[in-house]
């Protein structure tokens, strides 16, 4: 998502932190756009037909990352790219203080014989890499992913 975005048709930036679009002498401005994005999308108008382009980073880096508008439920105006390897684009790698907290977590479960990963593996592929939590999953001998390898204690059933 991108707070700046260029309108290509038009020739101007977009502001979508402000409420006038940082166009005052254009009412309702914001109204005109995702009526008409909305319009294009029902009629199957691909986003880089749409004449919205990134006005940030993306820009910045000399690259045309297609956008479409959209509205969250609470009520946040969003300008989202249509790719998601432009989104990558605009988030922040990590620190030098993150990745030496990440590495002494591996370090540590490495010392006392868990393999460990930073990164969170999901069934159907890799994650989006680290999220900022407070917790890392550990791989296992058993290849448990971090879930304890010892038996669960038995259920007992009410009233049996």
């Amino acid at each position: 998502m991108a707070n700046i975005v260029w309108h290509e048709k038009w020739g101007i930036e977009l502001n979508l932190t402000r409420d006038d679009l940082g166009h005052e002498s254009i009412p309702n401005l914001w109204e005109l756009l995702y009526q008409s994005d909305r319009i294009d999308a029902l009629r199957n108008v691909p986003v880089a037909s749409r004449g919205l382009q990134c006005g940030g980073v993306c820009r910045e880096a000399g690259v045309i990352a297609w956008m479409y508008l959209r509205v969250k439920s609470n009520e946040r105006r969003e300008a989202v790219h249509g790719r998601s390897e432009d989104e990558q684009r605009h988030h922040a790698s990590l620190s030098d203080e993150h990745k030496a907290y990440q590495e002494r977590i591996m370090r540590a479960a490495d010392s006392v014989g868990y393999p460990a990963d930073s990164e969170s593996v999901r069934p159907w592929g890799r994650g989006r890499g680290c999220r900022p939590t407070r917790s890392y999953k550990v791989r296992t001998a058993s290849g448990s992913g971090g879930r304890s390898s010892f038996p669960r204690p038995e259920r007992k059933v009410l009233g049996a």
